[in-house]
């Protein structure tokens, strides 16, 4: 019983000694993606809804908003995230990822 009072917590090795650059970028990007993705899905539903109500085509611009707002938001998402995870690679001195060329 006593034996799991003793136990030390996992550590994450990766961060392990990260240096702080690399965490206030990890920080930064996930707040970057959520504070967007909301600013996207806002103003995709009152765009959609402004445009519903201005042609009458209730409720089909606001889906097709909808639609075109979480397609943006992805893309926009996967760009930053590779954006961040070039500069963390250079922050800690990781080679960079192999290129489609270099697989064949």
């Amino acid at each position: 019983m006593a034996d799991h009072m003793n136990m030390t917590p996992p550590t994450n090795k990766i961060l392990l000694g990260a240096d702080s650059r690399v965490i206030r970028k990890i920080i930064t990007l996930f707040l970057l993606i959520g504070i967007l993705t909301f600013v996207i899905a806002i103003g995709a539903v009152y765009g959609g809804k402004l445009l519903d109500e201005r042609f009458g085509t209730h409720p089909w611009l606001l889906i097709i908003c909808g639609f075109l707002g979480i397609l943006v938001a992805m893309i926009i998402t996967v760009s930053i995230t590779c954006q961040s995870l070039r500069s963390i690679r250079e922050i800690l001195n990781l080679p960079a990822a192999p290129s489609k060329e270099e697989n064949k």
